[in-house]
């Protein structure tokens, strides 16, 4: 049964839970994996942008870094924490301590995935299409998160009465993650035609407030 704070009658945080080693090895393969993809990408925008003249596609993945600074408020909402006992902490708002290895998967989840979409999206798309490319981010989220959940209870947790757990994740999440990133793409393929020069750096405030409007 959830601990619920006895001030904000709210589910309560496992604030002494604390990060394993293991916890920390997996957390160091996870940017690993994650800064692979990441460069991969930076090295297809930049070889783009020399082709195009445009750094739209750079500052999508840019866009991705941005989103990460919203994760107190969705964690706080939504009830996930990430265990501040050893933890290698990048920022903190809200008595929220962000880890490091979050902003490598922040970037390749809610930047790069994105930026590729957003990329066919522009190219020209049949509505079938459309809908086969939302899926990508809905399995990545659930592969990713049922992976790293079920390699360990402590690298981070979904904490309360969390509805549509498939085993350790609550699919509700997926849902909600996905949105923003589609929601990304798509307003992103609206607008970003009607942006020209100094406006274009605009594009990451953009990107990452289609995930805060959710």
């Amino acid at each position: 049964m959830s601990v619920i704070d006895p001030v904000f009658r709210i589910a309560a945080p496992p604030v002494d839970l604390a990060l394993t080693a293991w916890d920390q090895v997996l957390a160091i393969r996870l940017i690993i994996v994650c800064g692979v993809i990441i460069t991969l990408a930076v090295l297809f925008t930049l070889r783009q942008w020399s082709r195009s003249g445009s750094p739209v596609l750079l500052l999508l993945i840019l866009g991705g870094a941005l989103t990460n600074l919203l994760e107190p408020f969705v964690d706080l909402a939504a009830a996930c924490w990430h265990p501040i006992v050893g933890q290698h902490t990048l920022f903190e708002n809200m008595a929220r301590p962000m880890p490091v290895w979050l902003l490598f998967a922040y970037v390749a989840y809610f930047g790069v995935l994105p930026m590729i979409m957003y990329h066919a999206f522009s190219r020209g798309i049949s509505t079938r299409a459309m809908w086969l490319w939302f899926l990508v981010p809905v399995a990545a989220d659930i592969v990713l998160e049922e992976s790293l959940m079920s390699l360990s209870s402590t690298l981070y947790v979904y904490y309360g009465n969390q509805p549509l757990r498939l085993h350790t994740f609550p699919l509700w999440w997926a849902a909600t993650n996905t949105i923003g990133v589609y929601l990304s793409a798509v307003m992103m393929t609206i607008f970003v035609p009607r942006l020209r020069g100094w406006h274009l750096v605009l594009v990451p405030l953009k990107a990452a407030r289609c995930y805060c409007n959710l």
